[in-house]
C-alpha cells in the first residue's frame, strides 16, 4: 500500500521527488518556476529596504540539450472540425476586419526560450530601477555538462561575474555533472562528493585581481538544506533559509504528494551512492513504521 504525505518527510531534499523530476519526459520546468518564485518571495521578506528581488530571464536556456531535433505535437485549446468540405471561404458579417495580415512564419519564429532567474537590485537615492548586484540561478540539466547549452551558460556566468554581479547557483541535480570543474562530481562517484550543493560567487570589485571568492554549501540525502548567505553590496548580506523555501515548494503542489510514495524506493535509486542508499532506506524504514499505508 502507498504512503503519501502533503509535507516533505525528508529532512532536506526529497530524494523521491528529486529523482522523479530528473526522469525523461518529466516537467522539471514547472518545479523550477515554482521554486524560483518562492525563493524570490522569501528574499523580498528579508532584504534591506533599499533592495528588491525580481524574476528576470535566466542565464540558462530551456531544452534537452542533446542537439537532437524533437518533433512535438501541440494540443489546441479549441479544435474546429469541418463536417462538409466547401470551396468558398468568407468572413461572417460579425467578424471584425483584421488590423494587419502577416506571413504565418513571422509569428512562428521565437527567441530562445529561457528559464527564469532572480536578480537583486540595489536602489540608491530612490533612483529606480537601481543597480543589479546579485543573480540567483536554479540549475537545470540542459545547462550542465555535457549538454549542449553548457558552453553558453558558462560564458554568460563568466560575463556576470566579470561585470561585478554576485552569482548564487543552486544545484539539486545529482544525476548530472556539476558546472564547477574543481568540485568533486557525485555523478562520477568522486570521493568527498555530495549530491546537492549551493555555490555563491562574489567577485566584489576585485575580480580582475583574482580576489573574488566562492563558497560551496554541499549537503547530503539526510541533511537539511543550508541557510545560505546571499551577498549584496560590499559586506552586506542576508541569510536565506533554503530548507523552508524548498518545503513550501513541495507543499504547494498536489502532484508532488502524489508522485512521492514512501512505501517504495525512489526512482533510479541506483544513481545514489551505496552509502546514501543505506541512509535513505533507514529513513524510509522509520517513515513506514510511523505512517499507516493507504
Amino acid at each position: 500500500m502507498a504512503i503519501h504525505s502533503k509535507t516533505n518527510l525528508y529532512p532536506g531534499v526529497n530524494a523521491h521527488l528529486n529523482s522523479y523530476l530528473q526522469e525523461e519526459g518529466v516537467d522539471w520546468e514547472s518545479f523550477h518556476a515554482s521554486h524560483i518564485e518562492h525563493i524570490r518571495e522569501a528574499l523580498e521578506s528579508i532584504l534591506p529596504p533599499n533592495y528588491y528581488a525580481v524574476g528576470e530571464r535566466s542565464l540558462q536556456v530551456r531544452g534537452e540539450g542533446f542537439d537532437i531535433e524533437v518533433v512535438s505535437r501541440t494540443t489546441p485549446d479549441v479544435t474546429i472540425y469541418q463536417e462538409k468540405p466547401t470551396t468558398l471561404r468568407t468572413l461572417t458579417p460579425e467578424a471584425a476586419t483584421p488590423t494587419r495580415t502577416l506571413p504565418l512564419w513571422d509569428l512562428m519564429v521565437a527567441e530562445d526560450d529561457y528559464f527564469t532567474g532572480i536578480v537583486i537590485h540595489h536602489v540608491e537615492e530612490n533612483r529606480l530601477p537601481g543597480r543589479p548586484v546579485t543573480r540567483i540561478e536554479l540549475l537545470s540539466a540542459s545547462n550542465k555538462p555535457p549538454r549542449s547549452h553548457y558552453a553558453q551558460y558558462t560564458m554568460k556566468r563568466f560575463e556576470t561575474l566579470r561585470s561585478g554581479i554576485a552569482l548564487v547557483e543552486i544545484d539539486y541535480l545529482h544525476e548530472s555533472q556539476p558546472v564547477w570543474r574543481r568540485l568533486p562530481s557525485y555523478h562520477r562517484g568522486d570521493a568527498g562528493a555530495l549530491p546537492y550543493m549551493v555555490v555563491t560567487s562574489d567577485p566584489h570589485s576585485d575580480y580582475e585581481e583574482g580576489k573574488g571568492v566562492s563558497q560551496w554549501y554541499g549537503f547530503g540525502v539526510n541533511q537539511s538544506l543550508p541557510r545560505v548567505a546571499i551577498p549584496l553590496v560590499d559586506t552586506e548580506a542576508v541569510t536565506l533559509d533554503l530548507g523552508g523555501v524548498y518545503n513550501r515548494t513541495f507543499e504547494s503542489s498536489r502532484l508532488y504528494a502524489l508522485v512521492v510514495d514512501y512505501a517504495l524506493d525512489p526512482p533510479s535509486f541506483d544513481r545514489y551512492h551505496a552509502d546514501d542508499q543505506t541512509k535513505i532506506r533507514a529513513l524510509l524504514a522509520k517513515i513506514r513504521a510511523e505512517h499507516p499505508t493507504t
